[in-house]
């Protein structure tokens, strides 16, 4: 069912999943062709905000702030996935594995190595904080209008 903190929280988090995307795209190999990055990262923001964030708004600020933690954790989870596996079917088309469970086992490699490529002061702090805020704002409306 729709409701306004489920609709705020799509909303913030999809623009917090973009925003984050000028963060995370300086720190990798100049070349890179990051197509459809930016709208992938909002999609997946705009998930998070309506699944985890919105279904749990309106019990309060203090619960505000563990969804809002939780979305953004299911954020940079969903979004690791997602990419390490479509840089995994890329790889098998140009058969890169010697089999299925090397390309399963790569999706896991290619997500560490994604984490430890995005993974700076910086970005955690935007990610964190801005979460934090997103989760608030999301509560501040689903509180008013249920």
């Amino acid at each position: 069912m729709p409701t306004a903190g489920k609709l705020v929280a799509a909303i913030l988090f999809a623009g917090l999943g973009a925003l984050v995307t000028y963060l995370i795209i300086p720190r990798f190999p100049e070349g890179t062709n990051f197509g459809w990055f930016m709208p992938g990262n909002a999609l997946i923001g705009l998930l998070a905000g309506w699944v985890v964030a919105g279904s749990r708004s309106g019990n309060g600020y203090r619960n505000a702030i563990g969804y809002s933690l939780t979305a953004m954790v299911s954020m940079v989870v969903w979004g690791l996935f997602i990419y390490s596996s479509i840089e995994m079917v890329e790889r098998s088309i140009r058969k890169m594995y010697d089999g299925p469970v090397d390309a399963v086992v790569s999706v896991f490699e290619l997500a560490v190595e994604y984490l430890r490529t995005i993974a700076s002061f910086e970005v955690i702090a935007f990610l964190v904080i801005g979460s934090l805020i997103c989760g608030l704002v999301t509560d501040f409306f689903a509180q008013r209008y249920p």
